[in-house]
């Protein structure tokens, strides 16, 4: 072993004991708890998981590896000139580096496999995104599964849904949702609202008081929070929309 210390001397010995032969055919075999350490430990240090691997002394077999060390260079591409995705969110999911990632999205040319395009969704995975947006997140995490939202900046009303498997490596990217998610999109005004203002929404509903005004409407007061006050402002303002249209 090399003279490792601290978080790299934790991975090494967790390592060790899944396989203490030093070659790693598939790293999504290994317990989640250390597979999102490395891909923490990696995205720090600002390398692939291949060399973080080597640099523990262990060798990473790819050609065994999962499907997770397959891109889809158009999805990639889609997802960050049309929906403005965060690609740095992208690679922590998928345990590379940011710069690998941007350098998938920005290759040139179209010709490559849509390994991660289906129009097919699973019952479980619909109900992982209902439950989001019914909770007025663009983002979903349980213990093996990670759903990301992305709303188009150009147009409103068109979404596209991010689904990473852990354990499996296997990634589905949805640019056509079923009906059922997005009627729960329109009912919870993700057409108008973007995630800042369910943030914002949230942290009025901290401030309401149980007076009611004339309308029977809750009151909210700004007394120790211009700042929010201010961001509800811009935020008004921006959709065109009048200040109590916006915190109904």
């Amino acid at each position: 072993m090399k003279d490792l210390k601290g978080i790299d001397k934790r991975i090494y010995y967790q390592l060790l004991n899944e396989f203490p032969d030093k070659e790693v055919k598939r790293l999504t075999s290994i317990n989640r708890s250390l597979y999102n350490e490395i891909r923490q430990r990696v995205n720090y240090l600002e390398i692939n998981t291949a060399k973080y691997l080597q640099h523990l002394g262990f060798k990473y077999n790819r050609s065994n590896s999962s499907s997770s060390t397959r891109y889809d260079i158009n999805a990639l591409r889609r997802i960050k000139t049309q929906y403005g995705g965060n690609l740095t969110d992208i690679a922590q999911l998928l345990g590379v580096s940011r710069q690998r990632i941007n350098q998938l999205a920005n290759k040139k040319g179209s010709d490559y496999p849509p390994v991660w395009q289906t129009t097919q969704m699973s019952e479980e995975h619909i109900s992982y995104c209902l439950y989001m947006i019914n909770s007025k997140q663009y983002k979903f995490d349980n213990e093996n599964t990670a759903v990301r939202l992305y709303k188009s900046p150009s147009n409103p009303e068109q979404f596209a849904v991010l689904i990473v498997e852990q354990q499996s490596g296997n990634t589905q990217c949805h640019f056509s949702l079923p009906i059922v998610i997005i009627d729960c999109l329109i009912k919870n005004e993700f057409v108008l609202l973007d995630a800042q203002d369910f943030e914002i929404k949230k942290a009025c509903y901290a401030l309401t008081s149980e007076t009611m005004d004339k309308n029977n409407m809750m009151v909210i007061s700004f007394e120790n929070a211009s700042e929010l006050y201010l961001r509800i402002n811009i935020r008004a303002r921006k959709l065109g929309i009048s200040l109590d249209a916006y915190l109904l």
